[in-house]
């Protein structure tokens, strides 16, 4: 499996400045915020109870699912953190590579890694790995995403994308949870 190594990062909407212009007009509807989190919620409530890191957490849709007492959400715009603070979260403004060591808790990092660049996406991958379990969703490569040319970063097939992060875990499950969009449930432990 291939990525290409560079994008347009003058057109990557990931950034502080987008964030926090999203946040200040009071966005509250993320790709994210839909199925994929749904999706993701169900699965937590089948898991035992652990500490939920979640990673570019924008609206903290999944700090809702799980409670303030579970969930610690780490991102780069003040704006999200501040707005997840004052609900009661735990959040901090952090890179990726800055977060603290997960060992013993769930990842999830929805709709982050394919905003990276590769040795971006590479070391937040080899920092998560230790977490016990994780969710990551990325968007399938479509011809036509114009807004989003980093969406466009071609993960390739369902199975290109579990043997890139089985890389990482040793058990992962990927699943078509929307058109054009994946989730993979990774585990440290084989089922």
């Amino acid at each position: 499996m291939t990525f290409p190594l560079e994008y347009d990062r003058d057109r990557n909407v990931n950034t502080v400045r987008y964030w926090n212009t999203a946040h200040k007009r009071g966005r509250t509807v993320t790709p994210k915020s839909s199925v994929v989190v749904r999706r993701v919620a169900e699965m937590l409530e089948g898991l035992p109870v652990m500490p939920i890191r979640e990673y570019g957490f924008g609206r903290y849709h999944v700090g809702m699912f799980v409670g303030p007492e579970r969930w610690t959400g780490y991102d780069f715009s003040p704006m999200a953190v501040s707005s997840a603070k004052e609900e009661g979260f735990t959040a901090h403004v952090a890179r990726l590579g800055d977060a603290e060591h997960p060992d013993g808790s769930c990842i999830v990092a929805l709709e982050v890694i394919e905003h990276l660049d590769l040795p971006e996406m590479m070391a937040f991958l080899r920092t998560v790995s230790v977490a016990d379990r994780a969710f990551i969703s990325v968007p399938m490569a479509r011809a036509r995403d114009l807004r989003f040319p980093q969406h466009m970063r071609g993960f390739g097939t369902k199975v290109d994308l579990e043997e890139f992060l089985s890389g990482f875990w040793p058990s992962v499950t990927v699943e078509v949870v929307r058109p054009h969009w994946r989730l993979a449930y990774c585990r440290r432990v084989t089922p």
